[in-house]
């Protein structure tokens, strides 16, 4: 499993938490999923999760890449 693969496995964890109402276990992902997002990710990871978000996510996303990749 790759780094991008984990972190939407995070993701995923984190929806069933939340759908099962455990909101507690659900922020502690989210928190853990973030930390493992900026800690581990490549440009490349960064341009496939852009690539697969849209909206407000796809422009936070692009603007926290070039923090950690400028042009």
């Amino acid at each position: 499993m790759g780094v991008y693969e984990k972190y939407l496995s995070f993701d995923k964890q984190i929806s069933e938490y939340a759908k099962k109402g455990d909101f507690v276990n659900s922020e502690l992902k989210v928190k853990e999923s973030v930390a493992f997002r900026n800690g581990n990710f490549s440009k490349a990871d960064w341009e496939q999760l852009i690539s697969e978000s849209e909206g407000r996510a796809k422009y936070e996303y692009t603007r926290m890449m070039k923090e950690r990749y400028p042009d």
